[in-house]
């Protein structure tokens, strides 16, 4: 066997060596995950479900913001509405009238005075008196040239509402006509509060013991009383007559003064006199108060007497000439004369 000699390689063209391929370096404060691979940038096909993600969260965005401003809309044209409209006014329940307990009473009614009184009341035959049983009362209706007058009756009070004088007395047991020991009777007057307190009016008469339902209704009564406007006499005064004939008299005329104070509930003031001469009317009227008396005991109120009846009276020694007298006068003559009375 022979031996070849050794064969030297071949050479070959030199191969340039090959530099290993470095990552490139994850962007600066990114953390590498050793579990999730980084996507190539140069992969499109990765880039696809991000932007479809992207674009649904921007839909959804531009829908919520839509609708949170439509609803925001609503919200504060809500609250204008609201604060435009005024707040309802709470309703007060009004409680309802009480009857008008003199809705079906009788009316009294004359040129001077009008009032109510309940229908089982029994009014006169003159229509000047009312009267009732239970509780008992009996009241009397007075003109312009009538006088209101009392026996043995102290003034305890004076008030006025409206127009109106309201005087309520009470009985005494003093004095030349007081011989009764009964302190229950009452009276309460109406007339005019401008007036001299005497005419025109009423005088309601009644007792203590059956004072409440009395003044009840005495109250509902006052409620329904009215003075009526009417044409007034030329004059009217009052005085001492002096003396008087079958056509003439003369007169010393007075001031009569309402005075709560006095023990009558009056006082005469007849400072200055001054002496007046007057003709009387041919059918002169005289309406007297004491001059004479009733089969009770009383006095017989408002009676017609003769002017030469009236005439003997000055012409004797009469107390009557010492009371004063009211007149009543017409195209300057006197058409009436009434005597004042005097407790």
């Amino acid at each position: 066997m022979q031996n070849q000699p050794a064969q030297s390689p071949i050479p070959s063209s030199p191969t340039p060596p090959v530099s290993p391929q470095t990552p490139p370096a994850p962007p600066p404060h990114s953390p590498i995950s050793s579990l999730q691979p980084v996507d190539s940038p140069s992969d499109p096909e990765k880039k696809k479900p991000k932007k479809f993600i992207f674009i649904i969260l921007i839909i959804l965005a531009i829908a919520l913001g839509a609708t949170g401003g439509v609803f925001g809309y609503q919200y504060v044209q809500k609250q204008k509405l609201f604060q435009t409209q005024p707040s309802p006014t709470p309703v007060v329940q009004q409680p309802s009238p009480s009857p008008d307990p003199t809705a079906d009473w009788e009316t009294y009614k004359t040129d001077i005075i009008s009032f109510k009184y309940p229908t089982d009341w029994q009014l006169d035959n003159n229509s000047r008196r009312i009267t009732n049983i239970n509780p008992k009362i009996d009241f009397w209706i007075y003109g312009n040239n009538d006088s209101m007058m009392n026996e043995c009756m102290k003034l305890t009070s004076t008030t006025t509402r409206d127009n109106l004088m309201i005087k309520k007395y009470s009985r005494v047991i003093t004095g030349e006509f007081c011989s009764s020991s009964d302190t229950t009777p009452r009276e309460i007057w109406i007339t005019k509060a401008e007036g001299d307190g005497f005419a025109p009016g009423i005088i309601y008469n009644y007792i203590s013991t059956e004072d409440i339902e009395a003044e009840k209704i005495f109250d509902q009564i006052l409620s329904t009383f009215k003075f009526i406007d009417s044409p007034t006499k030329d004059k009217e005064k009052i005085g001492y007559i002096k003396s008087i004939t079958s056509n003439k008299l003369t007169i010393d005329y007075i001031n009569f003064i309402d005075d709560n104070t006095a023990p009558n509930g009056y006082r005469i003031d007849n400072s200055i006199t001054d002496l007046t001469e007057l003709d009387l009317a041919k059918d002169v009227i005289i309406i007297m108060q004491t001059y004479s008396h009733a089969s009770d005991g009383n006095f017989n109120y408002n009676q017609k007497i003769s002017l030469s009846e009236f005439m003997s009276i000055f012409s004797s020694d009469s107390h009557l000439k010492e009371s004063p007298y009211w007149l009543e006068i017409e195209n300057e003559k006197v058409v009436k004369i009434t005597e004042q009375y005097i407790p």
